[in-house]
C-alpha cells in the first residue's frame, strides 16, 4: 500500500469551520494542486471536501462529473482528511445528548473532578459545564487486594488485566439497571459514557453494561476501559464522556461523506487525522481522538517539511489564529502527552503536545493601572476588532493595521453594511487616539516631564506585550523539559503568525524563522505527510525486575501482533512498531512512556536505564534505592506512506520583483517598505529587511536587521540578527515605560511559574507533585516580594516576612552557593509542614535578588503520622522546627545537618517518618530555586542589572496603584450605603467578626481612606493565644489579606509587595493571630486562614462565607502517611450562586483520584459526592459541601482537623447560612459516633470514617421587600437616632445642615415648633425656617435610606402639627410651606414663585399622609402648568423623585393622573439640564414600578417604548442604570415581558453589557434582565405556537422569529412530517400577497438555513431559492431586505454568517 499507484490522484484535505483546504498530488505533475473552498456553501455544493475532489478530478480527467452522481474512485489512490467537526462540537457544546453511568456512590465524581478551582482569584468559581445530562449510579463494586489479603481470604478474587488482584464485592445488578436505562431512552438519550471503579484492570462490568444497553437500543456506548485502560477514574471517565458526546457527531458526518463515492471506495484508503499525528480509517476514528485533528496536521506539516530538510535545529511550531495561538515542538520525533484539557474537558489519550495560549489577532487591548494589557479576552468574530466596521473594540489586529503589518489592499473587502468595504483604518486610528489621551494623561500625572506617546508607539507597545505573552508558553514548552529555547528555530504558520515571527524569534534568542510556502494550508498538506497509526495498550502493574520484564515482553508480543494485523488489513507491507513501557518510581505518580531503544548491534537497551536517564534529563535527579513500577505496556504500529515529497526548485538569478512600497512602523520609526509576492520569488532570492512578503492571504513581515531567503524548497527562511543586550535604559523620568512595565510583569511572573513547574517535576511526594501544595516566588534584595506565582493562596505574600527574617538573621553571612531552609512560624513561616527553601542571587558578588519555594511535606514528625495532629498544644508536638539552617553551604549539600534536624526527637516526640521523601523534595526545591536564578541572570544579561531592578520597583508600584484604586472604589461604594458604618474625615470604618468553633473571636476593624486609597486592617479585639493548634502566625493573616485584595481587584495584576503597600495590618501581640513561638500552629494555616478570609470578604460585602476550613484528613502508621484537604461549598455573591464541591479561598490543592487512593492505601472509598442542599438558601444559593466515606482495611491512626462544625458559614444580605460540617466514625457494630471537629482515633479494620463538609452561605433574602412595609407611627419614627454625621461626611448634607438638625434634636418638644416660625415670613428671609426646609428637601432629594426619609417626613408632620394652633389660614400656610420648599432649591431655582394653586385642600394638615397628599397635588399642578417656564417642571420632578418611595405618595400621584404628565418627559436628552431632568423622570418611573396600579397604566401607555428608545441611545450611566432597574422590575409583571421582547430589548441589553460600566448594580441588573428576557422568549416562543401561526398563514413579527434561542431549541422540530412546516412556509411564498407575511417567511427561512446543520442543503432541495429570488424586486423594502438576507445565507459560507446577523 505504500507503493505509488499508476496514474492515480492523492487528496489531502483539512475541513475547517470556515474554509476547507485541499491539496492534491497529480501524477506526472511536480506541483500539487491547491484549492480553497467555503466549508459550507449549499447553493453550490453539498459538501466541500467532496466538491474539491470532484473539481480536481474534472480538471485532471477532462470529464464532467455531475454533482448529482457519485464520485468515481478509479482515479483515486488516497484520501486523507482532518476535520474540526469534533472540536467545534465540543467548544460550542453541540454534541450528542448523553448520560453517564458510574459506580454507585460516585454520582458526582466527574463534576467534582480534582476539586481545584480553575482561577483561584475568581470568587464566582466558574467551572466548565458537564457534557452529560443524566447520571445513573450502577450497583456494582470491585476492590483491589494485596497478595497477603488474598491469602487470608481468596473468595471472589480474580486477577485483573494489569496483573493486580481484584475482589468482586458486588456483581453488576442488571435488574436494577434496566429500568434506569429505559428511562433514559424515554427521555431521548441513546448514548452512554461508562466509568466504573477499577475498570482499567477489571472491565467485565463495563462490558456487561455495554451489552445490556446495546440490546435495549442505545446507539453508542463509550467504555472508559476500552478507550483508555489506565488507572485514574476521573480522567478516564471524562475521556469516555468526550467520546460519547462527539463520536456520534463524527460518525454522522463521515457516513455522509463516504456515501458520496461509488462502490469502488472500498478499494482505496480513506484516512482521518487523529490528535496524535497519525491517521486512522473511518471505522476507528472516534471522538476522543479527533479534537486536535486540524492542529495535528499542522504539526506534521511543518515537522516533516522543515526538519531536517531546511534545518537541523529543533523546531518550535507557532500557529497564531484569531483568538488563540498553538505552540508545539519537534526535534526528530513527535512529542506526545497522554492527558490534556480542551474546552474544559480532560482527555486521556495519546495526543501531540500542543499548548494553547489565549492570545491571537482578536485579543483585546486595555490600558489599566498604568500598564498595557493584552487579552485574555477576545473581541471575537462579532463584533470583532474596530477595523471590522461593526463597533468592536481595539484588538491586536487593529494594532497591526495601524503599524502597516496588515495591508488592507490584500485583505478581503467583506466589511460594512453591504460587506463590500475594506478594513476601516480611520476608525482604528481614532480609537487609538482616544486611548493615547488616556495613556499620556496617566504618564503626565505621574511625571510632568513625561513625553507623549504617539499612536504608533502605543500600537507597537501592545504588539510587543502580545509577543511577550506568546513567548511565555514557548519558554515553558522548551525549558521545562530541559531544552534551551534559543537553540531552536521558529516554524511559523497560520493567519497572523508571520506578522509576529521576527519579533518573537528575537525575544526568544532564536536566529532562524521558517515559513512554509503552504503556510496557509499547512494542516492539509500535513495530512499527506502523516503515517497511518494503530495503537494498542493494556495496563500491567508490577515492580520492574527480570520476571516482570518477561511478562511485559509476552504482552508486547501480543500487542504487536494486534497492531500489525490491523495495518496489514489496510494493505500495508512497510510496517514499523515501537514499544513503550509506562514507568514510574514507586510512591510517585509521575510516569514516563519509555520507548524501547535498539542499539547498533540490534540488542534492546534496558528500559530501567533509559527511564532513569529520561527522568534525570527532565527532573534533574535520580531516586536511588527506589523501585521502578511498570504501569502500562503500549505498542504503536506505523504504516509508512510518505506519499508527498517536497519538490526542489531551480536556482534563480533574476532580481526580485517589488509589487509596491508601503509605510510600515518599526521600533525606530516609519520605513518605506517593499512588498513582494511569494509566487514571483525564486530559490536563492535574498530580501533584506524591512520587507513584506505576501504568501497567499498571509502577510510575512521581515523586520529591519533581518533578511529573508527563499530556500530550494520554496519556503521562506528569515535570519534574525539579535543584539546581546537590550537598548532599554532607565531614564530619569519618574514613570515607568508602560510597555516595558507589562513585559517585565510577564517576565517576573514567568520566572516564578517556571520555578513552580520545575518543583512539580522534580519533587517526589504526592503533596507537591500531584496535589500541587507549593508556591514559588522571587524577591528583591530587601526581601520585598516581586512576583508570586498563583499556586496556593495561603502562601501568597507570606514568604516575604520569611525572607526578611533570614536576612536579619544571617546579615552579611550569605555567599554565592548558599541555600537556606526554614519552617518555624516565628521566622515568618506558616506551619511546620510548609518548608521554605531560600536562595540568595548574586551578581558580580552583590546580592540582587532572592528566590524561594515553599512546599507542604506530608511528613515532618510530630505526635501523629502526617504531621497534622488535631490535639497539639505546643510547637514541638507538631514536628521538626527549623528557624535557620544552611541547607547548601557554598555549593555543598549539608545532608548530615538537615537529617539531624529532621529526625531529632524532642520531648519524646518522633522526628520525620519519611526522611528520604523529605530529602528528595528539599532537593527539588533547591532545583526550582536554581531554575529561577538562571532565568533572573538571563534577564540581567539581556537588560542590565540597573534596568531589571528598576522595573522590580515599578511592578510593585503598579500593583500598589491597582490596590489603591480598588480601595477607593470600595470606599465610594460603602459611602453610598453608609448607614450603619462609621465615617469621619473621609475614613470609612467597618467592623466585622466571626468565631472559631471553640468560641475564639476574630475581630476586624477595617478603616478605608477613600481619598488616598489606603486601608488599615486592625484585628484588635481578637481572642488571645489558644491552648490548641489553630493559632495562626502573622504571615498567615498577611496572606489572607493579600488574597482578598487580589480577588477584589478582579484584574490580573502581579502579586507582589506593592499589593500590601497601601495596607497596614495591625495584629495584637499575644492574640491567636500573633502567638508566641512556642504555640501550636498547625491548624492556623489550614483553618484560621479560612476564617480570616471570610471575615475580610464579609467586611467588604463581597460574598457570603464559604465552607471556612480545609477539612484536613491524615491517616497512617509507621510505614506510610497520607494527607488530603477536602473541598466544600463556596459562598454565593451578588450575582452568582456558590459552587459545590470545590476548594475554597486559601487552598487549591487537588484531590487524589479515587482509584489511586485505593491502589496505594489500605482503604475502600464508599462514597464521594455532593452533600445535597447543604448550601445556604438565598436569591443566590451557596454551594453544596461534600460527603466522603472511607472504610479502612487495617488498623490505622486517623486524624481530622476541621472547623465550621459549631458555627455555620454565614449568609450575607439576608441569605441563609450554609450547613455545618460533621465528622462521624461508623464502627464495625454499626454505631455512628460523632467525632467533633478535631480528633485522632485508632480505627479498626472495617470501620468507616464519614466526613460531611460545610456548604457555602447564601446571598440575598428571598422574601425581602424593601419597598413596601408596615408604616410606623410618627412618634416611633421620631425616636430613631439618625447618624447625621455620616451624611455630612459623605457631603449629602452640609455642615450647616448638620448643626440645624442636631440643634433641633436637642430642643425640648415645646420649643421645636418655634424653630419654624420664620417659615411664615417672606420667602427670601434666611431665618431658621427656610434653612430647615432647605435641609429637608436636600435629604429627600439625595438620600434613599428609607428610615431617614421616613424620619424627615415625620419631622415635617410634627412641625406642621405644632404650628396648627398658631395658624389662621391653613391653606395659606401650606402655600407658604411650598414657597419655602422651593426656596430651598439651588440658587438657579430661586425664581420659581408659586401661583397659589398648589393645594386646594381645606383639611387640617395633621399627619404625614396629609402633608404628602397636599404636596403631590401641588407637584402635579406644577407639571400641568408650571409657575416658571424653565424651572417649574424640573423642580416638581426633582421633588417627586425624592418622595415617591413613600406608598401614600405613589397612590396619590397615580390617582392624580400624574403618570400621564411624566411620560412625555421621557425623551432622549443632550444638554446637562435635560439629562438631569430625564434622569429624575426615569427615577420617578422606577419608584412607581414597585406599585401595581401604576404598572397597569404603564402597560397601556407609551412609557415602555420611550424607556427603551432612551436606553438604546443614552451613554449617561446613571440614566441607563435607572432605566434598566425599572425594566427589570417590570419584566415579570403582566404583559411587559412580551412587549420588551417585541421591542428587541434583549439585543439592546446584550449590546449594553459590552460597555465599560463601573456601576456593579447596573451590571448585575443587566445580567438579570438578560436572563429574564431569555426566559420570556422561551415562554413566548413555543414551537406549537409557531406551528399554529404558520399553518394559519398569519405571520407577523412576534418575538420567536428573531430569537436565536427559539431556533436553537426547536430546530429539530422542523424535521417532523418530512419538514411539513418548512414546506408550508414555501407555500406561503407562492400564495400570499401580504408583504409583512412574506417578509417574515423569508426571514424564517434564513433562520432555518443559519441554524440547521444541513439547512442550506434542505432549503435548496425544496427549490426555495427561485421563489425567494422572485421577491427580491418587490416594492416593499421590508420584504426585499429579508429576501436578500435569505439569499445571502444560501450563497455565503459560515464565516460570513455572523456579518449578516445585524
Amino acid at each position: 500500500m505504500g507503493s505509488h499507484a499508476e496514474q492515480k490522484l492523492r487528496f489531502c484535505i483539512d475541513r475547517g469551520g470556515t474554509f476547507t483546504d485541499v491539496y492534491a498530488e497529480l501524477p506526472g505533475q511536480p506541483d500539487g494542486r491547491v484549492m480553497k473552498l467555503l466549508s459550507v456553501d449549499p447553493s453550490n455544493y453539498d459538501d466541500a471536501p467532496i466538491e474539491g475532489i470532484r473539481r480536481i478530478l474534472e480538471e485532471y480527467t477532462g470529464h464532467k462529473i455531475p454533482r448529482t452522481s457519485k464520485i468515481p474512485t478509479n482515479k483515486i489512490e488516497w484520501i486523507r482528511m482532518g476535520t474540526t467537526v469534533a472540536t467545534n462540537a465540543l467548544l460550542e457544546r453541540k454534541g450528542e445528548r448523553i448520560a453517564l453511568c458510574v459506580t454507585k456512590g460516585f454520582r458526582d465524581l466527574l463534576q467534582i473532578g480534582n476539586q481545584a478551582r480553575p482561577n483561584i482569584f475568581d470568587l464566582t468559581v466558574s467551572k466548565p459545564s458537564n457534557l452529560y445530562e443524566e447520571v445513573i449510579q450502577v450497583e456494582e463494586r470491585v476492590e483491589l487486594v494485596k497478595e497477603e489479603e488474598a491469602r487470608d481470604n481468596s473468595e471472589s478474587i480474580v486477577k485483573g488485566v494489569s496483573g493486580e488482584l481484584v475482589r468482586i464485592l458486588e456483581p453488576i445488578n442488571e435488574n436494577s439497571l434496566k429500568p434506569l436505562l429505559k428511562g433514559l431512552l424515554e427521555k431521548g438519550i441513546s448514548c452512554l459514557a461508562v466509568v466504573l471503579m477499577h475498570s482499567y484492570t477489571y472491565p467485565q462490568h463495563e462490558m456487561a453494561l455495554e451489552k445490556l444497553a446495546s440490546s435495549m437500543g442505545f446507539r453508542h456506548v463509550s467504555l472508559s476501559s476500552a478507550l483508555t485502560p489506565m488507572v485514574r477514574a476521573v480522567p478516564r471517565g471524562l475521556t469516555a464522556s468526550v467520546d460519547a458526546y462527539l463520536t456520534p457527531v463524527i460518525k454522522e458526518y463521515l457516513s455522509g461523506f463516504i456515501s458520496q463515492f461509488d462502490e469502488g471506495l472500498g478499494k482505496i484508503n480513506v484516512l482521518f487525522m487523529q490528535s496524535d499525528g497519525g491517521l486512522a480509517p473511518e471505522s476507528r476514528f472516534s471522538g476522543h481522538k479527533a479534537v486536535l485533528s486540524g492542529p495535528a496536521g499542522g504539526v506534521v506539516g511543518y515537522s516533516q517539511t522543515l526538519f531536517p530538510l531546511e534545518t537541523e535545529k529543533p523546531l518550535i511550531g507557532f500557529d497564531m489564529g484569531g483568538t488563540s495561538t498553538d505552540v508545539s515542538r519537534y526535534a526528530g520525533s513527535y512529542e506526545q502527552v497522554l492527558e490534556t484539557q480542551i474546552a474544559g474537558a480532560i482527555i486521556q489519550a495519546p495526543q501531540l503536545d500542543i499548548n494553547t495560549v489565549a492570545a491571537g489577532g482578536g485579543s483585546k487591548l486595555k490600558f489599566q493601572f498604568g500598564a498595557f494589557r493584552v487579552g485574555p479576552e477576545s473581541v471575537g468574530a462579532h463584533p470583532g476588532p474596530v477595523c471590522y466596521r461593526k463597533g468592536g473594540e481595539l484588538a491586536i489586529t487593529d494594532a497591526n493595521l495601524v503599524l502597516g503589518f496588515v495591508i488592507p489592499d490584500y485583505f478581503p473587502s467583506i466589511f460594512g453594511p453591504k460587506e463590500n468595504q475594506p478594513l476601516d483604518i480611520e476608525a482604528t486610528i481614532k480609537e487609538f487616539e482616544k486611548l493615547a489621551i488616556q495613556v499620556n494623561s496617566y504618564r503626565k500625572s505621574q511625571d510632568d516631564s513625561a513625553t507623549d506617546m504617539s499612536v504608533e508607539e502605543i500600537a507597537l507597545g501592545f504588539v510587543n506585550v502580545a509577543n511577550e505573552t506568546m513567548c511565555r508558553p514557548i519558554r515553558q514548552l522548551t525549558e521545562m523539559k530541559g531544552h534551551e529555547t534559543k537553540n531552536h528555530a521558529l516554524a511559523c504558520f497560520g493567519g497572523a503568525g508571520p506578522q509576529h515571527a521576527c519579533a518573537i524569534a528575537r525575544s526568544l534568542g532564536m536566529k532562524e524563522v521558517f515559513i512554509h510556502r503552504f503556510c496557509g494550508i499547512l494542516s492539509a498538506y500535513g495530512m499527506g505527510l502523516a503515517d497511518v497509526v494503530e495503537e494498542a495498550q493494556e495496563p500491567y502493574s508490577a515492580v520492574y525486575n527480570t520476571e516482570s520484564i518477561l511478562e511485559a515482553s509476552h504482552r508486547e508480543a501480543l500487542l504487536v501482533n494486534q497492531v500489525k494485523q490491523k495495518l496489514q488489513e489496510q494493505g500495508f507491507k512497510n510496517i514499523t512498531t515501537d514499544t513503550f513501557l509506562n514507568l514510574r518510581y514507586e510512591g510517585t505518580d509521575t510516569a514516563i512512556m519509555v520507548k524501547r531503544q535498539i542499539t547498533v548491534d540490534g540488542s534492546t537497551c534496558n528500559y530501567a536505564a533509559e527511564f532513569e536517564k529520561l527522568f534525570q534529563q527532565e527532573y534533574g535527579f535520580k531516586l536511588l534505592n527506589r523501585n521502578i513500577i511498570i504501569c502500562d505496556v503500549r505498542v504503536r504500529g506505523v504504516g509508512v506512506t510518505n506519499i508527498l515529497k517536497p519538490q526542489e526548485l531551480n536556482p534563480t538569478s533574476c532580481t526580485p520583483k517589488v509589487e509596491r512600497h508601503y509605510k510600515v512602523y518599526f521600533e525606530n520609526g516609519w520605513h518605506d517598505t517593499p512588498l513582494y509576492k511569494l509566487e514571483n520569488l525564486g530559490y536563492g532570492h535574498v530580501l533584506p529587511g524591512p520587507a513584506i512578503i505576501m504568501n497567499g492571504n498571509s502577510t510575512v513581515i521581515v523586520e529591519p536587521n533581518c533578511r529573508a531567503i527563499i530556500t530550494k524548497y520554496g519556503n521562506i527562511k528569515i535570519e534574525i540578527e539579535s543584539s546581546s543586550t537590550s537598548s532599554l535604559k532607565v531614564e530619569e523620568e519618574k514613570v515607568a515605560d508602560v510597555v516595558q512595565l507589562s513585559i517585565f510583569n510577564n517576565r517576573f511572573m514567568g520566572i516564578a511559574e517556571q520555578m513552580g513547574r520545575t518543583l512539580q517535576r522534580t519533587s517526589i511526594s504526592t503533596n507537591i507533585k500531584e496535589r500541587l501544595d507549593f508556591s514559588c516566588a522571587l524577591f528583591g534584595p530587601d526581601g520585598g516580594l516581586v512576583a508570586n506565582a498563583p499556586h496556593v493562596p495561603v502562601h501568597l505574600g507570606a514568604m516575604s516576612s520569611t525572607i526578611r527574617w533570614q536576612l536579619n538573621h544571617w546579615g552579611r553571612d550569605l555567599s554565592e552557593g548558599d541555600v537556606l531552609v526554614t519552617n518555624h512560624p516565628s521566622a515568618g513561616g506558616s506551619h511546620l509542614p510548609d518548608i521554605t527553601v531560600i536562595t540568595p542571587v548574586f551578581n558580580n558578588g552583590k546580592l540582587v535578588f532572592f528566590v524561594a519555594s515553599r512546599g507542604h511535606h506530608a511528613e515532618i514528625g510530630g505526635i501523629t503520622p502526617g504531621s497534622m495532629p488535631p490535639f497539639s498544644k505546643s510547637i514541638f508536638e507538631e514536628g521538626a522546627a527549623i528557624k535557620a539552617f544552611k541547607l547548601v553551604q557554598k555549593g555543598i549539600f549539608q545532608e548530615e545537618g538537615i537529617i539531624k534536624l529532621l529526625t531529632e526527637s524532642i520531648h519524646n516526640v518522633p522526628g520525620t517518618r519519611k526522611l528520604q521523601d523529605n530529602l528528595s523534595d528539599l532537593r527539588a526545591q533547591v532545583a526550582a530555586n536554581q531554575r529561577g536564578i538562571s532565568l533572573i541572570k538571563e534577564l540581567i544579561e539581556h537588560y542590565g542589572l540597573e534596568t531589571v531592578q528598576a522595573y522590580m520597583s515599578y511592578v510593585q508600584l503598579n500593583a500598589e496603584q491597582a490596590v489603591r484604586e480598588m480601595l477607593k472604589s470600595v470606599a465610594n461604594k460603602v459611602l453610598s450605603h453608609s448607614v450603619g458604618k462609621s465615617i469621619q474625615n473621609d475614613l470609612v470604618t467597618i467592623e466585622e467578626e466571626d468565631y472559631m468553633d471553640d468560641g475564639s473571636v476574630i475581630h476586624l476593624k477595617l478603616t478605608i481612606n477613600g481619598n488616598k486609597g489606603e486601608a488599615i486592617f486592625d484585628f484588635s479585639g481578637t481572642s488571645t493565644e489558644v491552648y490548641g493548634n489553630w493559632n495562626a502566625p502573622e504571615a498567615v493573616t498577611a496572606a489572607a489579606v493579600i488574597y482578598c485584595l487580589r480577588c477584589l481587584v478582579d484584574v490580573d495584576i502581579p502579586l507582589n509587595q506593592g499589593c500590601l503597600a497601601p495596607v497596614k495590618i495591625h495584629i495584637p501581640s499575644g492574640s491567636f493571630l500573633s502567638p508566641s513561638d512556642k504555640a501550636a500552629v498547625v491548624g492556623g494555616n489550614v483553618l484560621t486562614s479560612q476564617r480570616i478570609t471570610d471575615v475580610v470578604l464579609t467586611a467588604f460585602q463581597a460574598c457570603a462565607c464559604s465552607q471556612g476550613c480545609m477539612n484536613n484528613l491524615t491517616f497512617g502508621d509507621n510505614t506510610f502517611g497520607y494527607y488530603e484537604t477536602i473541598g466544600g461549598g463556596s459562598g454565593a455573591g451578588p450575582s452568582w450562586d456558590g459552587t459545590s464541591g470545590v476548594q475554597c479561598h486559601m487552598t487549591n490543592t487537588r484531590m487524589t483520584d479515587p482509584e489511586i487512593f485505593e491502589q496505594r492505601y489500605p482503604v475502600l472509598l464508599h462514597k464521594f459526592g455532593l452533600r445535597e442542599n447543604s448550601g445556604g438558601a438565598g436569591v443566590h444559593r451557596g454551594g453544596d459541601g461534600l460527603v466522603r466515606e472511607i472504610e479502612f482495611k487495617r488498623p490505622i491512626v486517623v486524624s481530622i482537623l476541621s472547623e465550621r462544625r459549631v458555627h455555620a458559614p454565614r449568609g450575607l444580605k439576608g441569605g441563609s447560612d450554609g450547613a455545618r460540617g460533621a465528622n462521624y466514625l461508623i464502627t464495625k457494630d454499626k454505631r455512628k459516633v460523632y467525632l467533633g471537629g478535631k480528633n485522632t482515633v485508632e480505627v479498626q479494620a472495617g470501620e468507616i470514617l464519614q466526613i460531611l463538609t460545610p456548604g457555602g452561605g447564601g446571598f440575598g433574602s428571598v422574601s425581602s421587600d424593601s419597598m413596601d412595609h408596615a408604616e410606623l407611627s410618627t412618634e416611633q419614627v421620631l425616636r430613631r437616632d439618625i447618624p447625621w454625621e455620616t451624611y455630612m461626611t459623605t457631603k449629602l448634607i452640609s455642615g450647616t445642615g448638620l448643626q440645624l438638625l442636631r440643634r433641633y434634636d436637642k430642643k425640648p418638644e415645646s420649643n421645636k415648633a418655634q424653630l419654624l416660625d420664620d417659615v411664615m415670613v417672606y420667602r427670601f428671609s434666611w431665618a431658621d425656617g427656610p434653612a430647615y426646609v432647605h435641609v429637608f428637601v436636600s435629604i429627600l432629594r439625595d438620600i434613599f435610606k428609607e428610615e431617614t426619609v421616613e424620619y424627615i417626613l415625620a419631622l415635617i408632620d410634627e412641625m406642621l402639627t405644632a404650628w396648627h394652633t398658631k395658624l389662621i389660614n391653613i391653606n395659606q400656610n401650606f402655600v407658604n410651606f411650598q414657597i419655602a420648599l422651593e426656596s430651598a432649591r439651588p440658587k438657579s431655582c430661586n425664581a420659581v414663585v408659586s401661583n397659589g394653586e398648589a393645594s386646594k385642600s381645606k383639611k387640617t394638615v395633621t399627619a404625614i399622609n396629609d402633608v404628602l397628599k397636599g404636596l403631590v397635588e401641588w407637584l402635579c399642578a406644577q407639571l400641568k402648568k408650571p409657575s416658571h417656564p424653565s424651572r417649574g417642571i424640573p423642580t416638581a420632578v426633582n421633588c417627586l423623585s425624592a418622595i415617591l418611595k413613600e406608598p401614600v405618595v405613589r397612590s396619590s400621584f397615580v390617582q392624580a393622573d400624574g403618570l400621564k404628565l411624566l411620560i412625555p418627559l421621557i425623551t432622549p436628552a443632550s444638554t446637562q439640564q435635560s439629562i438631569q431632568l430625564l434622569y429624575e423622570t426615569c427615577l420617578c418611573v422606577w419608584l412607581l414600578s414597585y406599585y401595581e396600579p401604576a404598572n397597569e397604566y404603564l402597560a397601556t401607555s407609551r412609557c415602555l417604548p420611550r424607556l427603551i428608545e432612551v436606553v438604546k441611545s443614552s451613554t449617561k450611566e446613571k440614566v441607563v442604570r435607572v432605566i434598566i432597574l425599572t425594566l427589570r422590575n417590570l419584566l415579570p409583571k403582566g404583559t411587559f415581558g412580551a412587549q420588551m421582547v417585541e421591542f428587541g430589548l434583549l439585543q439592546i441589553v446584550q449590546s449594553l453589557k459590552s460597555h465599560a460600566w463601573s456601576d456593579e448594580d447596573l451590571l448585575e441588573a443587566l445580567n438579570q434582565l438578560e436572563d429574564g428576557l431569555k426566559d420570556n422568549i422561551k415562554k413566548l416562543s413555543s414551537f406549537d405556537k409557531y406551528k399554529q401561526e404558520v399553518l394559519l398563514g398569519h405571520l407577523d413579527w412576534s418575538p420567536m422569529h428573531k430569537d436565536p434561542f427559539f431556533w436553537r431549541e426547536n430546530i429539530s422540530s422542523f424535521e417532523e412530517n418530512d419538514f411539513q412546516i418548512l414546506r408550508v412556509l414555501l407555500t406561503i411564498l407562492d400564495t400570499s400577497s401580504d408583504p409583512r407575511t412574506l417578509a417574515v417567511a423569508c426571514y424564517d427561512l434564513s433562520q432555518f438555513i443559519q441554524t440547521h446543520p444541513a439547512g442550506r442543503i434542505i432549503v435548496t432541495d425544496l427549490k426555495a431559492k427561485e421563489r425567494v429570488m422572485k421577491l427580491m424586486n418587490h416594492e416593499n423594502a421590508e420584504l426585499t431586505k429579508n429576501a436578500l438576507l435569505c439569499i445571502q445565507r444560501l450563497f455565503l459560507g459560515a464565516k460570513y454568517a455572523s456579518f449578516l446577523q445585524a
